[in-house]
């Protein structure tokens, strides 16, 4: 591209915002469309503004009290941070003892936690020979690998009667 193009290009990108509003003159959205059709960037700009926009539910316009912008500029220039002071205030007694009540219960969870784990700590563990799977398990997957090896068979035979 030219640097002409990416002028216009640095434009249309600046003008992205208000061209998806409808906020522009026909003349300035004629133009973007007209750059939109030979500029895949521009357009990709284009398409995530949209998609970002679908995240947003319009809301009603907000009335702004007579006066607002003036109020605010005087307080802004007298130095106000616009912090408003926070007050802490102490917990009913109801919530202090829902939150001793809580505690106490952690407390007492945590306690049969490390109860339970001292306890399987001094248990012996199995050695490997006691882990087997035992004969009786060691039988089953045997008996279940002769019949897949069995069902095989048959589906091979099937496919091979069927080809004929």
């Amino acid at each position: 591209m030219s640097s002409h193009a990416s002028i216009q290009c640095d434009v249309v990108q600046a003008l992205v915002p208000t061209y998806v509003d409808e906020e522009v003159t026909e003349s300035v959205a004629g133009s973007i469309r007209a750059h939109l059709i030979d500029c895949p960037v521009c357009r990709a700009v284009v398409q995530e503004e949209l998609a970002l926009r679908q995240w947003f539910e319009p809301t009603d316009e907000v009335e702004v009290p007579e006066g607002f912008a003036a109020r605010v500029a005087r307080r802004a220039f007298a130095g106000d941070e616009g912090l408003a002071p926070v007050t802490i205030t102490p917990a009913a007694s109801e919530g202090g003892r829902l939150l001793s009540f809580s505690r106490g219960l952690v407390a007492a969870a945590a306690a049969a936690m490390i109860a339970v784990t001292l306890f399987l700590a001094s248990q012996e563990l199995p050695s490997v020979g006691e882990v087997g799977a035992g004969p009786d398990l060691d039988q089953a997957l045997e008996e279940l690998e002769d019949e897949n090896r069995a069902r095989e068979a048959e589906l091979e035979d099937s496919g091979a009667a069927t080809e004929r």
